[in-house]
């Protein structure tokens, strides 16, 4: 028997996606008033947002540019990994 043949290689598993915050957690934070009225709360929550709504990782985010936003068809280019494009 070969060295190949006598090593067991497992079959391939998924991954289980790890959420951090339940989806009560997430409405819970925010619809509360955790956030103020001013430019820097509403910035914050809408980041929030943004990020639980679409997915984006933060490199993501920080990336966009104008050129990337449509909104004719409501659409955004996002790079992401290995510089593939994807559209939300």
């Amino acid at each position: 028997m070969s060295a190949l043949a006598s090593r067991r290689v497992p079959l391939k598993q998924s991954k289980k996606i790890q959420v951090p915050f339940s989806k009560e957690e997430i409405e819970e934070l925010l619809d509360g008033d955790l956030f103020k009225n001013d430019y820097k709360g509403i910035l914050q929550k809408t980041i929030i947002q943004f990020f639980y709504f679409t997915g984006v990782r933060r490199f993501e985010l920080i990336s966009i540019k104008n050129s990337n936003i449509d909104f004719d068809s409501s659409s955004l280019k996002i790079m992401g990994k290995r510089n593939k494009e994807r559209i939300i």
